[in-house]
């Protein structure tokens, strides 16, 4: 028994050949980071482009549902409904913009389109508009301006823009119509109704500035005989920035006629940068208000003067140099100066 006890006892490994020896382990490592990227990361990032395709196309087939809801919503007799349509509908129409898909554009759908037209023209009939009614009108003339289907849109927006209408809903109605015919055009499907033209050369005899201001921008958008006679008209307008929209308008037509305009905004913002007035806390919101302006019409006055750069006579050129390149050096504003410069590059590689 003994014998047998001992037979069965374990031999150390050491005492054993070198033939009956187990195998040894190997060496126990950490994982390294890119096992660990194999394992979890590249995984979860599979998992991830999965739920965004499946949000992604769960998105796309909500969106007519989405837009019908907000329409809608459009119409409700409850403000904070009918608000949180408009500016739902507002949004998908910008973004709708930006998105490429082989699918209609939200904008170009027909039936949006006169769902809007039709809610304005009604908001536009209201006699004794309240403040809310009046914000809503102004926001539709606003939202009309992302659709393009002009032959729906223009004729109601021709009709915000009247005479009788609130001044912010013609301001947008006008603006609307600005983009609008600005889009047509890049698509290679110019607007060219004359009572378009005729209705915004009447808001450019107005007596109200903003009116005329915009009026004149706008026709500068056509190229048709009247909006340029108009234009021309314009010129001698005693509003300035009724001159400048004027004068730029005239330069969308390869045309000369606004260097003067020109010329003037220049010794205006050149007289402006050196002056030695001091705002105190009274006119400090008036004077950045002017300030504001005269920046964004100098910034429009070198991109015309650019645009022209070819056009103009040797002497235009020259004239229009000696007023630009201190605006260029000096001026306070740095986009003002960014687009002077380039003017100045313009005027000089024609020489």
């Amino acid at each position: 028994m003994s014998n047998d006890a001992d037979s069965n006892a374990e031999t150390p490994d050491s005492e054993l050949p070198p033939d009956a020896r187990p195998e040894e382990l190997p060496p126990v490592e950490p994982p390294s980071a890119g096992f660990i990227v194999q394992l979890f990361v590249i995984p979860g990032v599979i998992v991830m482009a999965v739920v965004a395709v499946w949000a992604l196309f769960g998105k796309l087939s909500s969106s007519e549902q989405d837009w019908r809801t907000l329409l809608v919503e459009l119409r409700s007799t409850n403000e904070h409904r009918r608000w949180r349509g408009a500016e739902g509908l507002a949004q998908l129409l910008q973004v709708n913009q930006n998105v490429d898909s082989q699918e209609e554009p939200l904008a170009q759908n027909p039936y949006v389109a006169e769902q809007l037209a039709e809610l304005f023209h009604e908001q536009l009939q209201r006699t004794s508009p309240n403040p809310s009614d009046l914000a809503h009108q102004q926001f539709l003339a606003k939202t009309l301006g992302w659709i393009d289907v002009p032959e729906v849109v223009i004729p109601v927006l021709l009709e915000g823009m009247g005479p009788a209408q609130d001044r912010e809903v013609r301001k947008n109605s006008i603006a609307s119509i600005a983009a609008v015919t600005e889009r047509a055009a890049q698509r290679n499907a110019p607007i060219e109704d004359p009572e378009v033209v005729q209705d915004l050369i009447a808001a450019s005899t107005e007596s109200d500035p903003l009116i005329r201001q915009m009026g004149a921008f706008v026709l500068g958008l056509f190229s048709t005989e009247e909006a340029n006679q108009q234009l021309q008209v314009l010129l001698e307008d005693g509003d300035s920035a009724v001159r400048l929209n004027a004068a730029i308008g005239l330069t969308r037509q390869q045309s000369t006629e606004g260097i003067e305009v020109f010329k003037e905004t220049l010794v205006r913002a050149s007289n402006s940068a050196t002056s030695t007035q001091t705002p105190n806390s009274a006119n400090a919101a008036e004077i950045a208000a002017q300030q504001f302006e005269q920046s964004i019409a100098l910034q429009n006055t070198f991109r015309a003067i650019e645009q022209l750069a070819d056009v103009f006579s040797t002497e235009q050129r020259d004239d229009l140099l000696a007023l630009a390149k201190p605006l260029a050096k000096n001026y306070q504003d740095d986009k003002v100066r960014i687009a002077a410069l380039s003017a100045v590059a313009q005027l000089e590689a024609q020489e």
